[in-house]
């Protein structure tokens, strides 16, 4: 007798979705054990197919959108646009930028913080440094760069002690450093990081006090504080120096 296969069970059966298939009847109970010894996989219910699909995810490039925001604000502080809100004087010469990037170092925070004229004039009056220097070390904080050479990284340096620009100062502590040091030069860089307490101060003194018959037939030595020279005169591993090239204070 033939029987439809799986039509008889009722709606709460687990196989019920399964189509109708014709067997036998002795067949009916094998079917059922076949199907009965395999797992059923449920679909997802719409709960977890939403739940799965509204998982979050960041997107999008922080580094390409914080570089495309830093060259927005550089090209307006560069154009001088209205969008600047703080103009910086030196001299006659003005040079506008955005309180929002000045803040970054100590000096413009504690004006802004102070509510004086500055803060509400959006005008300050700088009475220190070279314009060249200035407008390297504002540009210094927009995009982290700066060109340094011999020749103003003296500029520099005064500007990034003065306006606090830590980040400027340790750009100009790796040019000295990478810089030769020889008989020409070696007073002027030895007096650089005397004067703003540079971290390769020995290195350059020690080249300097190891060749310092050469140095002193150079003009800069003239240039050294009395306290270097003292220091020279006091220490004992120059004995081997001739009296003709001694200093007399």
């Amino acid at each position: 007798m033939l029987v439809h296969g799986l039509g008889h069970w009722g709606p709460g059966d687990p196989y019920s979705h399964l189509q109708y298939h014709e067997c036998e009847t002795g067949e009916l109970d094998e079917l059922k054990n076949n199907f009965a010894n395999h797992t059923v996989i449920k679909p997802l219910s719409t709960a977890s197919k939403m739940d799965f699909q509204a998982y979050p995810r960041n997107m999008g490039n922080k580094s390409s959108h914080a570089l495309k925001l830093q060259q927005h604000l550089y090209d307006q502080m560069s154009s001088q646009t209205e969008f600047c809100d703080v103009t910086l004087m030196v001299g006659d010469i003005e040079v506008k930028a955005h309180w929002n990037v000045l803040v970054s170092c100590p000096y413009f925070q504690s004006l802004y913080d102070s509510g004086m004229d500055e803060k509400v004039s959006g005008k300050v009056i700088l009475h220190i440094g070279k314009l060249a220097a200035i407008r390297s070390a504002i540009a210094f904080l927009y995009v982290g760069t700066v060109e340094i050479s011999y020749e103003n990284v003296r500029d520099l340096l005064e500007v990034a002690e003065y306006f606090q620009i830590s980040d400027l100062k340790q750009a100009c502590r790796d040019y000295l450093f990478s810089v030769e040091v020889t008989v020409d030069n070696c007073v002027q860089i030895c007096l650089l990081c005397s004067q703003y307490d540079l971290d390769i101060y020995n290195k350059t003194y020690d080249f300097l006090r190891g060749h310092l018959p050469e140095v002193m037939k150079k003009d800069d030595i003239l240039t050294l504080t009395h306290d270097s020279i003292l220091a020279f005169i006091m220490d004992q591993t120059l004995s081997y120096i001739p009296r003709k090239n001694s200093l007399i204070l």
